[in-house]
């Protein structure tokens, strides 16, 4: 049985997708129109200001190592980065 050269290359292209027909032939391969570039990994990092009513220094230096012990394990437990926590007596800065 032999095949018309009409029935080959009716064979030989795709139906249209989104309107665009891609055409089959032995030497050629379908290549894609669009690239789709998808962002696969994200980094946020926060910079929070912390600081007492009316900017008093209530930060001592006799509590500031307990406090900041206490915001490193508060992150900890909700599974955040801390980079860096520091502050003065009327506020604190930490890098989430």
């Amino acid at each position: 049985m032999t095949l018309k050269a009409s029935t080959l290359s009716s064979r030989r292209s795709r139906p249209a997708v989104n309107g665009v027909t891609m055409n089959m032939h032995a030497e050629s391969v379908p290549r894609p129109i669009f690239k789709i570039i998808i962002m696969a990994y994200t980094k946020l990092i926060y910079h929070i200001v912390f600081r007492p009513h009316n900017n008093a220094p209530v930060i001592t230096e006799k509590y500031e190592r307990d406090l900041y012990m206490y915001i490193y394990g508060f992150c900890r437990n909700r599974q955040y980065v801390l980079y860096r926590i520091n502050g003065m007596p009327d506020h604190i800065h930490i890098l989430i």
